[in-house]
């Protein structure tokens, strides 16, 4: 049986906590100190065109001292299970921010898990990241493209399908387009 001896949060802000764990393991009398990153859950809007353009912003990511292509998204305030209603309300927020386009949202495409282990982080450090995503696709009703106004967003554009894989981006680009791609039944992409 897991057991957590204790647990201290080392840091805490409006968009993640850091916590150092003490937890003993089913296989080992001994517990094992473990830091872990923990970011809130995040909405991800993936407004696409008949004629095959994705809607994606630029970003600049200050950990790795780069801008880099995403996807509208925005994590959860929420303390408890969000309802479907305040789920798409962020999603509608960000896409709103981030790229000036009003929207419905569609289907729930799925759920992007991401897990990448202290010697996989971009900036040198030593922890683990860990992210949850809940992709939903959506048919633009209005608004205006623009760049996000005092943001982290410097660019929002409509790229062609076939010319994503030559950008700089996120993964989560990647898990998104093959969401809308494979609509698996399950929301989880294999492999």
């Amino acid at each position: 049986m897991w057991e957590t001896v204790s647990s201290v949060s080392n840091f805490a802000n409006a968009h993640l906590d850091v916590v150092t764990e003490e937890v003993r393991a089913p296989s080992s009398p001994e517990a094992r100190t473990w830091t872990t990153i923990r970011r809130k859950a995040a909405v991800v809007i993936a407004p696409m065109t008949e004629d095959g353009k994705f809607l994606l912003i630029k970003e600049e990511r200050i950990p790795i001292r780069a801008a880099i292509w995403s996807m509208p998204a925005g994590q959860m305030d929420v303390e408890s299970e969000p309802s479907e209603k305040e789920i798409e309300a962020v999603a509608l927020r960000e896409l709103h921010e981030e790229t000036g386009y009003d929207a419905e949202v569609g289907a729930m495409l799925g759920i992007d898990v991401g897990h990448w282990p202290s010697e996989v982080r971009l900036d040198g450090g030593v922890r683990d990241f860990q992210s949850l995503r809940l992709v939903y696709e959506a048919t633009i009703t209005g608004g205006e493209l623009r760049h996000e106004v005092n943001g982290s967003t410097t660019h929002a554009a409509w790229i062609p399908l076939d010319e994503v894989a030559q950008l700089n981006r996120v993964s989560l680009v990647d898990a998104g387009l093959r969401l809308y791609r494979e609509r698996p039944l399950n929301g989880k992409l294999s492999g």
